[in-house]
């Protein structure tokens, strides 16, 4: 009898340690009870009672009895170890946590070391009041041994406690039964401090090393199962319009500011007590579900029919129900429906954060699991993209319950897909794979060698590409056939990225391809301007933005696109133009011949740029240099290699190396005023589209701040709440739209300012000649193409030239002092002449490239010419000339070979300068000066706003102010405002002075404190002054705005009048 007790003993224990294991592992069988009921026949089972869960009256209880498997770092480091416990839903905690007292290991001779604990913890929550996604969340402590103080022997410190592991494990099952019996939970390990009690329930696997905890629930005869709800049939709806306005206003401002998460409780209360008055409002539905009082059986039936009596909310809104405040999965499944209704553009670019949140859904089985497969199995596009974004988290992922869900949605996704997509997979992996190896053996290689090591491996890729095309990982559409070897390289970086120019059937797609930095970060920052841009364009603010594609791989790899027709600053500038405002300018000069070209280029830069010191700023984008700025031929502007981001700034000596607000430099400017000194209208509309584009965002602020909150847990570095409360400080919530226009023009003067981004481009630039003076990609001078002209033009192109000769010299500034050779160039068919302007160091590279080219024909040799010293002068231009002509008609004396080749047509074609050689710093017609200086003119932008007793009146910019009398020179302009009347002149505003401009940019506000009752008795009187420190300052002009005009305009939605115009200026009787 012993015996059989005591096999029976063992075969209880057996069964049990059997049954953890099935209910804790991905197995495919379960365990059946040792014995059966009395009354049940052979092979039938009788069914469980079941009872739902409203009718518990017992409270939460669960035991934590051991801990298992700890790292032996733990073991040899702390002291004594602690459980705590609490109950979760979502990120909110439903009654007080528990915690037990420190423990020591015990050194079992039979076992393993493991904690016993053996704990039954008491949570004073009823059952029947327990939400169906409740969690219970165990967080883990290793305490360190108290330490004595060495001043005194008695006094002995606190142990020091730190946060070690943490794992948590649903309530309910996915069935909606109450979760009985042991189970096996594998701790997630940590150095944060953050815990995440969502996702899925953590798994026993294989090749586990993580502690265990071994937890029990009590077990019922019964099933406990939580009941379907049943919808309210008595709606109640309230019209906003019935609140008194003070409470309108309250719930207002509590919609256009809340935040979910930081909701006070005094709004919490507001906003649930009035829900009913918000229906029409779609983007309060978060804030009102965040302020529910229960989520409980008894509440849900009215939080349900709440969300079906609901305005739909936009997919946008909705995207912010999938974060885990709201764990509920009819909540989630309702925002699956109002997302899916999106276009597919948009759910394409939201993908990383709808995978993204697989992480805080409660089961693998969800709508929004549901919605990615459907989207795979009708798009092939969509199909390559999910497969992709969950592989980056498989490789990736430190949680490994959520990359266990990853892999199994993605073999679920090739399971819908087929056998087809496995094997374009397939061959995407084995792409990937050869590139890898690629970058290894340059890597490996020294540098004479990797050139050479890399066309190897690429013309074996060639061929394999040839036999099997591949679709590129980075772009799906676009299927490869091959490399062009001779066009591939490597970027001479620390981690040598590849250059790979894939040849496709009727196109080709440059790609980089770098292995050792972790491209999340860039993918991130990319997506996060992308959508920037949309919101830019949907209010028709075209930015003219270039955003490429950067697409994670594999850990700490990644592919990217690569712009074509583009270069860094650096190679623009080169180690001499850092420090010249108009080496940007010429260069998009050169690359622009035609003055509609060249215009449109001005045009994209002005604006491209603006969109780009947005979004730079609003990220913390740091680590700026002049090669990672490029500008394309086409002059737009665009960042790469976002490795420092919000916030993170790069470092030196202790010292930030990004001191300015954003890269807004010097030069950048002056391509921006065309050249001038001074700002011009397009500097202003500049600043107008900066502000307009911040503006926007900090409007729609909420898109850019839940897609980063979702991927807050996604161990992308760096990507935290700390950086959502960045970004959201940098987007300044707390001021209006006039005091954030305000703001982030003095944030536009602090960057053109600031000298330091300059010597910081000069530093780099002396770094990297220093690292490789001869790089292929530094923008070598071309052996076959003249400088200042981009493309080679032909006889064919652009006509026979029958005849070339010089006219005279010109002095041009440009800005400095040049003297240019007009030409006259007559051609075959034209009757008349078309000149060209060159310089003499463009005649002496003309002629050293012909030379290079046909060495052994007699040219007419040409001293080389400089423009430094005496020789910079109008008599040694004059001598040059003879010079010119005689070398001229030596060169169309030779054969056609030589004098009508593709280098003489590309010298005398048509560029820019030579259509318009006034713009471009040749002899200009001076304006009348009875026009220009002396006399009134100009407009002034001012902006009236009036509520609540204060009027703010906003200065915007002046233009066409006149030149001041005698100097002609630009004024020292500042605007000074009155109320009139005003006997005691107490009314006196004034902005602060801009300089030497006749178009000032203020973006300042004045304000005055104003009863309603006396507005309209007032008329603003607005004046533009000269500032001069030794003379009477000088009267502008001015303009009279009676206020009846602002109180008899229209309102906002805020009830604020508002009154915004362009006025001219004019001479006042006052003055």
């Amino acid at each position: 009898d012993d015996l059989r007790r005591e096999a029976s003993r063992v075969v209880t224990k057996v069964h049990r340690l059997l049954t953890m294991y099935s209910a804790s592992t991905a197995v495919e069988f379960a365990t059946t009870p040792l014995k059966k009921k009395s009354g049940e026949s052979e092979g039938e089972e009788r069914a469980r009672e079941r009872r739902e869960i409203v009718s518990m009256d017992e409270k939460l209880v669960v035991c934590i009895e051991s801990v298992h498997n700890l790292p032996e770092e733990w073991k040899l480091t702390y002291e004594t170890f602690t459980v705590a416990a609490h109950v979760m839903h979502g990120a909110a905690e439903l009654c007080r946590g528990w915690r037990d007292p420190p423990r020591k290991l015990i050194a079992d001779p039979h076992l393993f070391p493991y904690l016993n604990l053996n704990s039954w913890v008491p949570f004073e929550l009823p059952l029947c009041i327990a939400p169906r996604e409740a969690r219970v969340c165990f967080v883990m402590y290793g305490l360190l041994a108290p330490i004595a103080s060495p001043s005194s022997s008695n006094v002995v410190s606190a142990p020091i406690e730190k946060q070690l592991a943490w794992t948590s494990v649903p309530l309910f099952e996915h069935d909606g039964l109450l979760r009985q019996n042991s189970l096996l939970l594998p701790f997630t390990v940590s150095d944060d401090t953050v815990v995440q009690p969502w996702g899925p329930r953590p798994l026993l696997t294989p090749k586990c090393s993580d502690p265990i905890c071994m937890i029990t629930f009590p077990s019922f005869s019964y099933d406990v199962f939580f009941p379907d709800i049943v919808l309210n049939d008595n709606r109640l709806s309230r019209d906003f319009s019935s609140l008194d306005v003070e409470t309108q206003q309250y719930l207002e401002d509590v919609i256009e500011g809340g935040v979910t998460h930081s909701l006070t409780p005094d709004e919490k209360e507001v906003l649930w007590e009035k829900r009913h008055y918000l229906r029409s409002f779609p983007e309060a539905l978060p804030l009102v579900l965040a302020s529910a009082v229960g989520w409980d059986w008894a509440g849900l039936n009215n939080i349900y029919t709440l969300i079906d009596d609901w305005s739909p909310l936009t997919p946008v809104q909705a995207i912010e129900l999938l974060l885990p405040h709201f764990p509920d999965m009819m909540v989630r499944e309702r925002a699956m429906r109002w997302i899916k209704a999106a276009s597919t553009d948009f759910l394409f670019n939201f993908l990383p954060q709808l995978v993204e949140a697989l992480r805080f859904e409660t089961f693998e089985h969800s709508s929004l699991a549901v919605l990615l497969l459907d989207l795979s199995a009708n798009d092939s596009r969509f199909a390559f993209e999910v497969y992709w974004q969950l592989q980056q988290r498989i490789d990736h992922c430190s949680q490994v319950p959520y990359s266990i869900r990853c892999i199994l949605l993605q073999n679920e996704l090739l399971e819908v897909r087929g056998d087809q997509f496995k094997l374009e997979v397939e061959r995407q992996h084995r792409l990937l794979a050869n590139l890898d190896a690629a970058a290894a053996q340059v890597k490996m290689s020294s540098d004479g060698s990797r050139l050479a090591i890399l066309q190897q491996h690429l013309s074996t890729l060639d061929g394999d590409l040839l036999a099997t095309n591949v679709r590129l990982p980075l772009n799906p559409s676009f299927s490869a056939v091959g490399v062009h070897v001779d066009r591939c390289n490597y970027f001479n970086s620390l981690t040598l990225p590849l250059k790979l120019a894939f040849r496709g059937i009727s196109t080709e797609c440059g790609v980089l391809h770098k292995v050792g930095d972790d491209m999340r970060q860039d993918s991130l920052v990319l997506q996060m301007i992308r959508m920037m841009n949309d919101i830019w364009l949907s209010a028709e603010l075209d930015l003219r933005m270039v955003i490429f594609r950067c697409l994670p791989t594999g850990l700490k790899k990644g592919m990217v696109e690569l712009i074509k027709d583009c270069r860094t600053l650096r190679e623009i500038q080169g180690a001499t133009g850092v420090f010249k405002d108009e080496v940007l300018k010429k260069w998009l000069q050169t690359q622009n011949p035609s003055e509609f070209n060249y215009k449109v280029a001005l045009e994209n830069f002005q604006r491209s740029c603006a969109g780009w010191c947005v979004g730079t700023y609003v990220l913390g984008i740091g680590d700026r240099h002049n090669d990672n700025i490029l500008i394309t031929t086409k002059g737009h502007v665009f960042h790469i290699d976002f490795g420092k981001y919000l916030g993170d700034w790069q470092m030196a000596g202790g010292f930030r190396r990004d001191r300015v607000p954003f890269i807004f430099t010097a030069d950048m400017a002056y391509v921006i005023n065309e050249g001038s000194s001074q700002p011009t209208e397009q500097y202003q509309t500049f600043v107008d589209d900066c502000c307009k584009a911040f503006n926007l965002l900090r409007k729609r602020y909420s898109l850019l701040v839940n897609l980063m909150k979702m991927m807050s847990c996604s161990d992308v570095p760096g990507m935290t709440m700390d950086a959502v409360n960045f970004v959201q400080d940098n987007l300044m919530l707390n001021l209006s739209e006039t005091e954030a226009t305000v703001q982030f023009t003095r944030l536009i003067e602090e960057s053109l300012m600031s000298k330091f981004p300059r010597w910081n481009f000069l530093a780099h630039t002396l770094v990297q000649l220093k690292n490789s003076p001869f790089s292929k990609f530094a923008g070598d001078d071309h052996p076959d193409k003249l400088s200042f002209v981009p493309h080679l033009y032909s006889e064919d192109m652009d006509g026979r030239i029958e005849s070339v000769n010089l006219v005279r010299c010109e002095k041009w500034h440009t800005p400095e002092k040049v003297y240019m050779y007009k030409v006259a160039v007559r051609r075959r068919g034209e009757t008349v002449a078309s000149y060209v302007y060159r310089s003499y160091a463009e005649f002496h590279e003309f002629y050293l490239k012909l030379y290079r080219r046909f060495p052994f024909t007699p040219l007419t040799p040409l001293s080389k010419g400089t423009n430094i010293g005496r020789s910079n002068v109008r008599s040694v231009a004059e001598r040059r000339l003879i010079d010119l002509k005689i070398f001229l008609e030596s060169l169309f004396s030779l054969s056609n070979e030589v004098a009508h080749c593709d280098l003489v047509y590309t010298m005398f074609h048509t560029i820019l300068r030579d259509s318009s050689p006034e713009s471009q710093g040749g002899t200009k017609v001076p304006e009348d000066p009875l026009q220009s200086v002396g006399k009134i003119s100009g407009t002034v932008s001012l902006k009236l706003t009036y509520s609540r007793g204060v009027l703010n009146v906003f200065v915007g910019h002046a233009r066409k102010l006149a030149l001041l009398p005698g100097s002609g020179a630009p004024p020292d302009a500042y605007v000074k405002c009155y109320l009139r009347p005003d006997v005691r002149r107490q009314s006196k505003r004034k902005t602060r002075i801009v300089r030497k401009t006749q178009n000032p940019t203020y973006n300042e506000t004045l304000t005055y404190q104003l009863p309603i009752e006396i507005v309209e008795r007032y008329t603003l009187e607005v004046t533009v002054w000269h500032c001069d420190s030794l003379k009477e300052n000088s009267f502008l002009g001015g303009v009279n705005v009676p206020l009846s005009r602002l109180m008899g305009a229209g309102t906002d939605k805020r009830g604020t009048k508002v009154l915004d115009d362009w006025w001219s200026l004019a001479r006042l009787p006052r003055y």
